[in-house]
């Protein structure tokens, strides 16, 4: 066994990847492997190619965070707020 650390940042992307079951999917793999994996949200800022999406709505980084919560991870970080 290797003893390696790992965190996964996850940037939530409106109308891409912010659905309830694409979250619940990420989440529960990273429960999957080690419920005390870091799990780093992180909010969108429109540039270059996607300049016409939106920023990130807190609210959708928060729901982000329960549903980590509820899969069992244990390290949930919200960021680039």
């Amino acid at each position: 066994d290797a003893k390696i650390h790992i965190e996964i940042t996850t940037l939530i992307i409106p109308g891409v990847n912010d659905s309830d079951a694409n979250l619940r999917k990420i989440s529960k793999f990273i429960s999957g492997i080690d419920k005390k994996i870091p799990w780093h949200i992180s909010r969108f800022y429109p540039a270059y190619k996607m300049a016409d999406t939106p920023p990130t709505p807190l609210k959708f980084l928060d729901r982000a965070a329960a549903i980590g919560q509820q899969a069992g991870l244990e390290h949930i970080y919200i960021g680039n707020i």
